[in-house]
């Protein structure tokens, strides 16, 4: 599943490529999706021009000229990709809609499971609408602060890892990425949160800050479905510190890394620079 990285790769890119441009025509699949399109999807936005495009944890937001944002969601094998358009422009079996723009490109989503979304949300209730409504922070947030998690923190007895990856927490972190941060922040993936100091508080921010810029640097991370909107591949699976890298040395220390299956997630760390004893 596409995370905060290769979901704010994708927001990157288009922002340079489609906007501003208006929505000549859509061609839709007759599959649904995770949820139903609106009754007037295709209708509401012919003619519609896209004025910007942001990031609210892993989904991507066109904003429009009008009342309406468009939200998709990648879910777990989703792709946006965008070509040239043509009037001959052949749909392949797994593309469920397509863009036609106005700068005489074509932005396609496309999905093989179909467990991602698209759909219309007004813009002045999107912060309250129930995919976005109780989430946290996202960790850029000015709000993403040591005082802020550790109220969140405090008295809890959830495992470091499985707290950074609660959404009502903290917006985006994945699997891959919470792995990483923590053994960025040499933290034990399996320490119950309301053991942590003020230090481990503090690093834990600085490491998910560092590790995702450098992922987001690098394009995210390509390991089964996710392509960038041009076709390139993500890099961050070669920068990896833990992830799928069970039984080789660590870079830090050169201790073991472990995988173990915690809450039906691979979980990735150095038994020695992230020891909890």
């Amino acid at each position: 599943m596409p995370e905060l990285p290769e979901v704010e790769t994708i927001v990157r890119g288009l922002k340079n490529t489609i906007i501003p441009c208006k929505i000549k025509d859509i061609i839709k699949s007759d599959y649904t999706l995770r949820i139903n399109y609106p009754s007037d999807f295709v209708k509401s936005l012919l003619g519609v021009e896209i004025t910007g495009v942001n990031r609210i944890s892993k989904y991507i937001v066109f904003a429009t000229n009008t009342h309406n944002n468009i939200v998709i969601h990648l879910g777990m094998s989703g792709r946006l990709l965008l070509t040239d358009s043509s009037p001959t422009m052949q749909q392949n079996k797994h593309d469920h809609v397509v863009f036609i723009l106005s700068n005489g490109k074509s932005l396609t989503y496309n999905d093989p499971r179909r467990f991602g979304l698209i759909t219309l949300i007004q813009s002045d209730k999107i912060n309250m609408h129930p995919l976005f409504k109780d989430l946290g922070v996202d960790p850029f947030s000015k709000e993403f602060t040591p005082k802020y998690l550790k109220s969140k923190a405090e008295n809890k007895n959830t495992a470091a890892k499985s707290f950074l990856m609660n959404a009502k927490i903290i917006t985006g972190v994945g699997n891959i990425y919470a792995n990483e941060t923590l053994h960025s922040a040499k933290i034990s993936p399996f320490k119950k949160v309301r053991d942590l100091d003020d230090l481990e508080i503090k690093n834990i921010i600085l490491s998910i800050q560092k590790v995702l810029e450098k992922a987001i640097e690098m394009g995210g991370s390509s390991l089964r479905d996710y392509v960038a909107p041009n076709g390139i591949f993500g890099n961050f699976q070669n920068n990896f510190q833990v992830y799928n890298r069970a039984n080789k040395p660590c870079f830090s220390c050169g201790g073991h890394i472990v995988r173990k299956l915690f809450q039906q997630r691979a979980t990735f760390y150095c038994s020695k620079c992230q020891s909890d004893t």
